[in-house]
Protein backbone atom coordinates (compact mmCIF):
# COMPACT_ATOMS: atom_id res chain seq x y z
CA UNK A 1 0.00 0.00 0.00
CA UNK A 2 1.27 3.12 -0.73
CA UNK A 3 0.73 6.64 0.21
CA UNK A 4 0.52 9.61 -1.95
CA UNK A 5 0.76 13.14 -0.61
CA UNK A 6 -0.57 15.86 -2.76
CA UNK A 7 0.34 19.97 -1.95
CA UNK A 8 -1.94 21.62 -2.52
CA UNK A 9 -3.84 25.24 -2.19
CA UNK A 10 -7.41 25.44 -2.51
CA UNK A 11 -8.68 28.63 -4.61
CA UNK A 12 -12.53 28.77 -3.08
CA UNK A 13 -15.48 31.64 -4.19
CA UNK A 14 -16.15 34.72 -1.65
CA UNK A 15 -19.62 34.88 -0.42
CA UNK A 16 -21.45 37.70 -0.37
CA UNK A 17 -23.74 37.60 3.20
CA UNK A 18 -27.18 39.05 2.57
CA UNK A 19 -28.60 40.40 5.69
CA UNK A 20 -31.50 38.72 7.64
CA UNK A 21 -32.32 41.81 9.64
CA UNK A 22 -33.02 41.18 13.14
CA UNK A 23 -35.89 43.61 15.99
CA UNK A 24 -33.63 45.89 17.08
CA UNK A 25 -35.37 48.10 20.11
CA UNK A 26 -34.64 51.76 19.69
CA UNK A 27 -36.95 55.06 20.16
CA UNK A 28 -36.44 58.94 20.65
CA UNK A 29 -33.71 59.72 23.84
CA UNK A 30 -36.61 59.68 26.83
CA UNK A 31 -39.21 57.58 25.25
CA UNK A 32 -40.74 54.23 26.57
CA UNK A 33 -39.54 51.35 24.46
CA UNK A 34 -41.41 48.90 26.09
CA UNK A 35 -45.53 49.07 27.28
CA UNK A 36 -46.30 46.06 29.41
CA UNK A 37 -44.87 42.97 27.40
CA UNK A 38 -44.75 44.80 23.81
CA UNK A 39 -41.72 46.56 22.74
CA UNK A 40 -42.42 50.09 21.15
CA UNK A 41 -39.66 51.02 18.68
CA UNK A 42 -40.06 53.80 16.36
CA UNK A 43 -41.74 55.04 14.37
CA UNK A 44 -43.89 53.77 17.20
CA UNK A 45 -44.06 55.85 20.43
CA UNK A 46 -46.51 56.31 23.10
CA UNK A 47 -46.75 60.19 22.48
CA UNK A 48 -46.75 62.16 19.83
CA UNK A 49 -43.58 63.60 20.81
CA UNK A 50 -42.58 59.97 20.79
CA UNK A 51 -44.22 58.68 17.17
CA UNK A 52 -43.02 59.73 14.32
CA UNK A 53 -46.94 60.71 13.67
CA UNK A 54 -49.65 60.05 14.67
CA UNK A 55 -50.98 57.12 13.08
CA UNK A 56 -47.84 55.68 14.90
CA UNK A 57 -48.98 56.50 18.54
CA UNK A 58 -49.73 53.91 20.79
CA UNK A 59 -51.71 54.55 24.19
CA UNK A 60 -49.62 52.90 27.34
CA UNK A 61 -52.26 54.44 29.85
CA UNK A 62 -55.36 52.89 28.88
CA UNK A 63 -55.41 49.80 30.39
CA UNK A 64 -52.37 49.03 32.73
CA UNK A 65 -49.94 47.12 31.49
CA UNK A 66 -51.76 46.88 27.65
CA UNK A 67 -50.80 48.70 25.08
CA UNK A 68 -53.32 50.08 22.45
CA UNK A 69 -52.85 51.26 18.95
CA UNK A 70 -55.99 52.84 18.46
CA UNK A 71 -58.70 50.49 19.19
CA UNK A 72 -57.14 47.44 19.29
CA UNK A 73 -55.18 45.69 22.09
CA UNK A 74 -51.28 45.55 20.47
CA UNK A 75 -49.88 42.18 20.27
CA UNK A 76 -46.47 43.20 18.80
CA UNK A 77 -44.58 45.29 16.53
CA UNK A 78 -42.54 44.36 13.31
CA UNK A 79 -39.95 47.36 12.01
CA UNK A 80 -38.41 44.85 9.75
CA UNK A 81 -41.46 43.08 8.34
CA UNK A 82 -43.82 46.30 8.31
CA UNK A 83 -46.56 44.65 10.07
CA UNK A 84 -48.38 45.09 13.36
CA UNK A 85 -50.12 41.73 15.35
CA UNK A 86 -53.39 42.83 17.31
CA UNK A 87 -56.38 41.62 19.28
CA UNK A 88 -59.95 41.98 17.81
CA UNK A 89 -63.31 41.48 18.10
CA UNK A 90 -64.76 38.27 16.50
CA UNK A 91 -68.58 38.41 15.03
CA UNK A 92 -70.94 36.35 17.10
CA UNK A 93 -74.06 34.55 16.62
CA UNK A 94 -75.67 32.64 20.07
CA UNK A 95 -79.11 31.30 20.64
CA UNK A 96 -80.19 32.77 23.74
CA UNK A 97 -82.06 30.38 25.94
CA UNK A 98 -83.71 33.07 28.37
CA UNK A 99 -85.33 35.29 25.06
CA UNK A 100 -86.03 31.66 22.77
CA UNK A 101 -84.25 34.36 20.01
CA UNK A 102 -80.60 34.10 18.43
CA UNK A 103 -78.20 37.22 20.00
CA UNK A 104 -75.51 39.40 17.15
CA UNK A 105 -72.61 41.15 17.61
CA UNK A 106 -71.32 42.15 14.57
CA UNK A 107 -67.60 42.95 14.99
CA UNK A 108 -65.91 45.49 13.24
CA UNK A 109 -62.44 47.79 12.25
CA UNK A 110 -61.98 50.72 10.36
CA UNK A 111 -58.58 52.63 9.56
CA UNK A 112 -59.62 54.32 6.91
CA UNK A 113 -57.46 57.30 6.27
CA UNK A 114 -54.43 56.01 7.91
CA UNK A 115 -51.18 54.23 5.99
CA UNK A 116 -52.12 50.90 7.75
CA UNK A 117 -54.09 48.23 5.54
CA UNK A 118 -55.51 44.43 6.78
CA UNK A 119 -53.02 42.24 5.83
CA UNK A 120 -54.25 39.75 2.62
CA UNK A 121 -50.97 37.46 2.75
CA UNK A 122 -51.48 37.08 6.83
CA UNK A 123 -55.38 36.84 7.51
CA UNK A 124 -58.12 35.26 6.20
CA UNK A 125 -61.83 35.33 6.86
CA UNK A 126 -62.96 32.51 9.12
CA UNK A 127 -66.82 31.07 9.79
CA UNK A 128 -67.35 28.12 12.36
CA UNK A 129 -70.76 26.98 12.94
CA UNK A 130 -73.11 23.82 11.80
CA UNK A 131 -76.10 26.37 9.87
CA UNK A 132 -74.07 29.35 9.24
CA UNK A 133 -73.59 31.87 6.76
CA UNK A 134 -71.07 34.89 7.50
CA UNK A 135 -70.20 37.59 5.29
CA UNK A 136 -67.04 40.17 5.66
CA UNK A 137 -68.40 43.53 4.17
CA UNK A 138 -65.91 46.47 3.00
CA UNK A 139 -66.01 49.67 1.05
CA UNK A 140 -65.65 47.47 -1.99
CA UNK A 141 -66.01 44.07 -1.17
CA UNK A 142 -68.44 41.47 0.38
CA UNK A 143 -66.97 38.50 1.01
CA UNK A 144 -68.22 35.24 3.05
CA UNK A 145 -68.39 31.43 2.98
CA UNK A 146 -71.10 29.13 4.42
CA UNK A 147 -70.21 26.11 6.79
CA UNK A 148 -72.43 23.31 7.46
CA UNK A 149 -72.55 20.09 9.58
CA UNK A 150 -74.22 16.69 8.59
CA UNK A 151 -77.59 16.87 8.83
CA UNK A 152 -81.05 15.69 6.54
CA UNK A 153 -79.60 18.31 4.01
CA UNK A 154 -76.14 18.34 4.73
CA UNK A 155 -73.68 14.90 4.87
CA UNK A 156 -70.61 17.54 5.76
CA UNK A 157 -69.20 15.41 9.00
CA UNK A 158 -66.26 18.15 10.79
CA UNK A 159 -63.12 16.84 11.28
CA UNK A 160 -60.28 18.58 13.37
CA UNK A 161 -58.03 20.44 11.43
CA UNK A 162 -60.20 21.04 8.56
CA UNK A 163 -61.88 24.30 7.53
CA UNK A 164 -63.30 23.40 4.37
CA UNK A 165 -66.90 23.71 4.39
CA UNK A 166 -67.97 21.54 6.68
CA UNK A 167 -68.43 23.16 10.39
CA UNK A 168 -65.98 25.30 9.27
CA UNK A 169 -64.87 27.52 6.16
CA UNK A 170 -62.45 30.10 5.31
CA UNK A 171 -61.77 32.84 2.25
CA UNK A 172 -59.09 34.82 1.63
CA UNK A 173 -58.85 38.81 1.81
CA UNK A 174 -58.36 41.17 -0.91
CA UNK A 175 -56.15 43.91 -1.11
CA UNK A 176 -56.26 47.55 0.24
CA UNK A 177 -58.64 47.04 2.96
CA UNK A 178 -58.95 49.72 5.66
CA UNK A 179 -62.27 48.86 7.46
CA UNK A 180 -64.50 45.93 7.27
CA UNK A 181 -67.34 44.41 9.18
CA UNK A 182 -68.36 41.24 9.91
CA UNK A 183 -72.10 39.75 10.27
CA UNK A 184 -74.14 36.97 9.94
CA UNK A 185 -77.01 36.18 7.33
CA UNK A 186 -79.95 35.61 9.80
CA UNK A 187 -81.81 32.81 8.00
CA UNK A 188 -79.04 30.70 8.70
CA UNK A 189 -78.76 30.10 12.97
CA UNK A 190 -78.67 27.74 15.44
CA UNK A 191 -82.35 27.82 16.99
CA UNK A 192 -83.26 24.37 15.77
CA UNK A 193 -79.68 22.98 16.62
CA UNK A 194 -78.65 24.93 20.42
CA UNK A 195 -78.98 21.95 22.23
CA UNK A 196 -75.87 20.66 19.93
CA UNK A 197 -74.47 23.53 18.90
CA UNK A 198 -75.61 26.86 20.53
CA UNK A 199 -73.58 29.36 18.53
CA UNK A 200 -71.32 30.64 15.41
CA UNK A 201 -68.72 32.97 14.47
CA UNK A 202 -67.01 34.71 11.88
CA UNK A 203 -63.75 36.06 12.53
CA UNK A 204 -60.90 37.77 10.54
CA UNK A 205 -57.92 36.66 12.16
CA UNK A 206 -54.00 35.23 11.28
CA UNK A 207 -53.70 32.22 9.60
CA UNK A 208 -51.10 30.69 11.24
CA UNK A 209 -52.67 31.21 14.36
CA UNK A 210 -55.99 29.12 13.41
CA UNK A 211 -56.60 25.54 13.35
CA UNK A 212 -60.15 23.91 13.32
CA UNK A 213 -61.21 22.04 16.58
CA UNK A 214 -64.86 20.66 16.32
CA UNK A 215 -65.48 21.33 20.02
CA UNK A 216 -65.49 25.01 18.39
CA UNK A 217 -68.75 24.08 17.25
CA UNK A 218 -70.48 22.21 20.54
CA UNK A 219 -69.11 24.85 22.93
CA UNK A 220 -67.88 28.16 23.80
CA UNK A 221 -64.01 27.17 23.75
CA UNK A 222 -62.99 29.17 20.53
CA UNK A 223 -64.34 32.39 22.04
CA UNK A 224 -62.45 31.17 25.36
CA UNK A 225 -59.58 30.80 23.83
CA UNK A 226 -59.07 34.30 22.61
CA UNK A 227 -61.33 35.71 25.18
CA UNK A 228 -63.43 37.17 22.20
CA UNK A 229 -59.95 38.82 20.15
CA UNK A 230 -58.23 36.98 17.92
CA UNK A 231 -55.04 37.88 16.49
CA UNK A 232 -54.51 39.76 13.26
CA UNK A 233 -52.44 41.12 10.90
CA UNK A 234 -51.78 44.66 9.48
CA UNK A 235 -49.15 46.30 6.91
CA UNK A 236 -48.39 49.85 7.63
CA UNK A 237 -46.68 52.36 5.88
CA UNK A 238 -44.80 55.83 6.76
CA UNK A 239 -47.04 57.73 5.00
CA UNK A 240 -49.04 57.69 1.54
CA UNK A 241 -45.91 58.94 -0.49
CA UNK A 242 -43.93 56.94 -2.73
CA UNK A 243 -39.96 56.86 -2.25
CA UNK A 244 -39.57 59.50 -5.15
CA UNK A 245 -42.13 61.73 -3.18
CA UNK A 246 -41.23 61.32 0.34
CA UNK A 247 -36.94 62.16 -0.79
CA UNK A 248 -37.95 65.40 -1.27
CA UNK A 249 -38.43 66.54 1.87
CA UNK A 250 -35.52 65.91 3.82
CA UNK A 251 -36.96 67.25 6.55
CA UNK A 252 -39.90 64.47 6.67
CA UNK A 253 -37.90 61.75 5.21
CA UNK A 254 -37.96 58.68 7.42
CA UNK A 255 -34.92 56.50 6.35
CA UNK A 256 -32.46 58.38 8.37
CA UNK A 257 -30.11 55.59 9.32
CA UNK A 258 -26.85 55.27 7.01
CA UNK A 259 -27.05 51.98 5.45
CA UNK A 260 -30.89 52.58 4.70
CA UNK A 261 -32.75 52.19 2.11
CA UNK A 262 -36.21 53.28 0.88
CA UNK A 263 -39.10 50.57 -0.36
CA UNK A 264 -42.64 51.45 -1.96
CA UNK A 265 -45.19 49.56 -0.92
CA UNK A 266 -46.41 47.72 -3.81
CA UNK A 267 -47.99 44.77 -2.42
CA UNK A 268 -50.92 45.83 -0.45
CA UNK A 269 -51.92 49.62 0.17
CA UNK A 270 -49.44 52.64 -0.77
CA UNK A 271 -46.73 54.48 0.65
CA UNK A 272 -43.31 53.72 1.30
CA UNK A 273 -41.49 52.42 4.33
CA UNK A 274 -37.40 51.62 5.33
CA UNK A 275 -35.44 49.03 5.82
CA UNK A 276 -31.53 48.46 6.15
CA UNK A 277 -29.38 47.73 3.34
CA UNK A 278 -28.56 44.67 2.77
CA UNK A 279 -25.49 43.30 5.55
CA UNK A 280 -27.14 45.52 8.21
CA UNK A 281 -29.73 44.97 10.63
CA UNK A 282 -31.29 46.72 13.16
CA UNK A 283 -33.90 50.43 12.97
CA UNK A 284 -33.44 52.43 9.78
CA UNK A 285 -35.55 55.18 11.58
CA UNK A 286 -33.01 55.84 14.02
CA UNK A 287 -30.06 57.33 13.58
CA UNK A 288 -27.20 54.82 12.99
CA UNK A 289 -29.50 52.45 13.53
CA UNK A 290 -28.46 49.64 11.35
CA UNK A 291 -25.44 47.95 12.24
CA UNK A 292 -23.03 45.74 10.24
CA UNK A 293 -23.82 42.16 10.64
CA UNK A 294 -21.09 39.63 11.87
CA UNK A 295 -21.55 36.95 9.45
CA UNK A 296 -19.10 34.82 10.89
CA UNK A 297 -21.05 34.62 14.09
CA UNK A 298 -23.66 32.53 12.81
CA UNK A 299 -22.79 29.74 10.90
CA UNK A 300 -26.33 28.51 10.44
CA UNK A 301 -26.97 31.33 8.45
CA UNK A 302 -24.03 32.38 6.78
CA UNK A 303 -22.16 28.67 6.00
CA UNK A 304 -18.08 29.24 6.18
CA UNK A 305 -16.31 25.78 6.27
CA UNK A 306 -13.22 27.62 5.63
CA UNK A 307 -11.53 31.00 6.71
CA UNK A 308 -14.71 33.21 7.21
CA UNK A 309 -13.96 37.34 7.48
CA UNK A 310 -16.41 39.89 8.54
CA UNK A 311 -16.30 43.00 6.55
CA UNK A 312 -18.79 46.24 6.34
CA UNK A 313 -22.33 45.04 4.47
CA UNK A 314 -21.05 41.39 4.13
CA UNK A 315 -18.27 38.65 4.43
CA UNK A 316 -15.71 36.32 2.68
CA UNK A 317 -15.31 32.78 2.96
CA UNK A 318 -11.59 31.51 1.71
CA UNK A 319 -9.92 27.66 2.37
CA UNK A 320 -7.33 27.01 4.63
CA UNK A 321 -4.20 26.30 2.57
CA UNK A 322 -2.62 23.04 3.66
CA UNK A 323 -1.72 20.09 2.16
CA UNK A 324 -4.86 17.30 1.11
CA UNK A 325 -3.58 13.27 1.57
CA UNK A 326 -4.86 10.32 -0.29
CA UNK A 327 -5.09 6.96 0.16
CA UNK A 328 -4.22 4.75 -2.44
CA UNK A 329 -3.29 1.34 -3.09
Amino acid sequence: MAKLLLSALFICISAIGMAAAAEVVAGHPGCLTRCGDVDIPFPFGVSDQCAINRNFWINCTKDAGKPFWGNFELAKISVEDGKVWVKAYMSTQCYNTSTGKMSYRDAWANLTGTSSWLSDTDNRIIVIGCQTLAYMTSDSYVIGCSSACDNKVSKLTPKNDSCSGAGCCEANIPKNIQYYQGYFNEGYNTTKIWTSSPCSYMAVMETRAFNFSTTYLTSRVFYDKYKGGVPVVYDWAITAETCMEATRNKNSYACISNNSQCIDNLTNGQGYRCKCSNGYEGNPYVKDGCKDIDECLNNVTYPCTGICTNTLGNFTCSCYPGNYMMNSV
